[in-house]
Order: C-alpha cells, then sequence, then structure tokens
C-alpha cells in the first residue's frame, strides 16, 4: 500500500493538540494517599509505620516537595520510608501534586 505524500505534508504544519491537564489531586490519590491520607494528615496505618509526615503542618516550600517526591526519603538505618517518584511520575506530574500538596495547610 502506499500513501500519498500530500495529507502527510498537509499534516504536518498542523499544531498539536494540547495534552491533558495534569490533575495533581488524582496523582496524590493514586500514588501518596495511602500514607499521607486523602486529607494529608499521615493518619493511615501505613502512614503511621512509616512516620509520614502531616502534610496539613508542612512548611516545606514548593521546591523542597518537589524534591522529596522525586528523591524520596529514607531512614538513618537506610530503609525506605517514602519511595522516589522519579522514575514513575512526570515533571508536570510532580510539579501538579507538590501544588496540591500546598492545599492541605491551614
Amino acid at each position: 500500500m502506499r500513501f500519498s505524500r500530500i495529507p502527510l505534508l498537509l499534516l504536518a504544519g498542523l499544531p498539536l493538540a494540547a495534552a491533558e491537564p495534569v490533575d495533581g489531586r488524582q496523582i496524590f490519590g493514586d500514588h501518596c494517599a495511602s500514607c499521607h491520607g486523602t486529607d494529608g494528615r499521615a493518619r493511615t496505618p501505613a502512614g503511621r509505620k512509616v512516620g509520614a509526615k502531616d502534610l496539613a503542618q508542612s512548611t516545606a516550600s514548593e521546591a523542597e516537595v518537589r524534591e522529596r517526591i522525586l528523591a524520596g526519603l529514607k531512614d538513618p538505618g537506610g530503609a525506605i520510608r517514602m519511595p522516589s517518584f522519579a522514575d514513575r511520575l512526570s515533571p508536570e506530574a510532580v510539579s501538579a501534586v507538590a501544588a496540591y500538596v500546598k492545599t492541605f495547610r491551614r
């Protein structure tokens, strides 16, 4: 089957559709709420077990939150308290979650 080059050339000049907006709340629910809770207060069994931070009490900047999401957190003995999401979330998703985390603050 042979394709005409004309339609491809016409399509080449069209702008790409905008990507769907990233939903920080949804991503938080999918990846963070099991420890931090849907309200960010870390009152979950998993959160208590690993000593998850109450995000309503956090004073971390948005940049610091992004860094924590990317790097994760280990205790002094090397055990993972929070996994790194650097290989699981896009930069846009990390920023969206960091912005959403700020909504838990009082």
